[in-house]
């Protein structure tokens, strides 16, 4: 009988640096980790697209908040689409 040994799932970075925030960062989104995730963006996160991006174009005058990253996140962790809940 052949047995398969299960390498043991690291444990998360912390995130008491920014270097370690960005090592937490990938670590959730190798992982698809949401619940991880939602703990990064603090509450006054905003993410302003470039003038040059056409396709944050919809987000000039009202910008890319942390409830919308979560929603994405969890979109792209999780599955689902824009129609979907979260």
């Amino acid at each position: 009988m052949r047995r398969f040994l299960i390498a043991p799932t690291p444990a998360p970075p912390g995130a008491h640096t920014p270097e370690e925030a960005l090592r937490l960062l990938e670590w959730c989104w190798n992982r698809r980790d949401a619940v991880r995730y939602a703990k990064l963006p603090t509450a006054d996160f905003r993410f302003v697209f470039s003038p040059l991006d056409p396709q944050g174009t919809a987000y000039r005058d009202q910008p890319w908040t942390r409830e919308d990253e979560l929603i994405s996140a969890r979109h792209l962790f999780l599955g689902g689409d824009a129609t979907s809940r979260p």
